[in-house]
């Protein structure tokens, strides 16, 4: 800094987040932070909140989906964030990097006031849902595990995968071997469920998912819910795809 190099070393250097941002077609993708790859490298144990939500409210015209993914560790210190989607991106992850420099918690970001109206924002802001998701991994409510950890979880658990979606969303496309049990109709189906087996829980993008752990958990059974629900893992799992020849 200008400052130190003419009056010596007065202003402390408090760090650089690598905030970015970039357009890639129609999409914009920003990172703050650490992600995972750094995250694993140094063996820093972190937990993953990963939120999909119209860059405004669903019922004004024109919302599209944005994508966040937050790290945090278990002491609730935010460690990075990325975010794809066409609209709204570079705002959340301003306000993620805000938050960082700040020393917030996670937990905070669900008290954070941003500015609302329906063609700008929903009620509660994707950045809103993160503070809200993470204070329940924190206070052991929620538990999760990310697309890429399903399969060796299904296998080494023999866990039973379930998707608590509409019969119809069902048949358009569901994981292979899932059984498919409606949110609404699972409590009706509790007697038949086997409380000595692990389930794996999901949705479209995890708010029924979440409804799901939430129903089986007060009835003593031991379920995880997937991250990003089927919408993420299916567009993961599609791009997969199309690279085996």
């Amino acid at each position: 800094m200008a400052d130190n190099i003419v009056k010596g070393n007065i202003t402390p250097y408090s760090g650089s987040l690598g905030s970015s941002i970039l357009k890639f077609f129609e999409l914009s993708v920003g990172a703050t932070g650490l992600n995972e790859k750094i995250l694993k490298k140094y063996g820093i144990d972190y937990h993953t909140i990963i939120v999909t939500k119209g860059h405004h409210a669903g019922y004004y015209p024109g919302a599209k989906d944005l994508l966040l993914k937050v790290l945090f560790d278990g002491f609730g210190n935010i460690l990075g964030a990325q975010g794809v989607g066409e609209q709204g991106v570079d705002k959340r992850i301003d306000i993620i990097a805000t938050a960082i420099k700040a020393n917030m918690k996670i937990q905070d970001l669900q008290d954070i006031e941003i500015t609302y109206a329906p063609s700008f924002n929903s009620a509660k802001d994707p950045v809103n849902i993160v503070g809200y998701a993470a204070e329940n991994m924190l206070k052991g409510d929620l538990h999760t595990l990310n697309y890429d950890q399903l399969e060796d979880y299904v296998k080494k658990h023999n866990a039973i995968l379930v998707d608590v979606r509409t019969p119809l969303e069902f048949i358009e496309g569901h994981i292979e071997s899932a059984v498919n049990i409606p949110v609404d109709n699972l409590r009706d189906t509790i007697n038949s469920l086997d409380k000595n087996r692990k389930y794996l829980i999901y949705c479209q993008v995890g708010l029924r998912g979440y409804l799901a752990h939430r129903i089986l958990k007060n009835f003593g059974f031991d379920v995880i819910n997937l991250n990003g629900g089927y919408n993420l893992w299916n567009k993961v799992h599609s791009k997969k795809q199309e690279f085996v020849y």
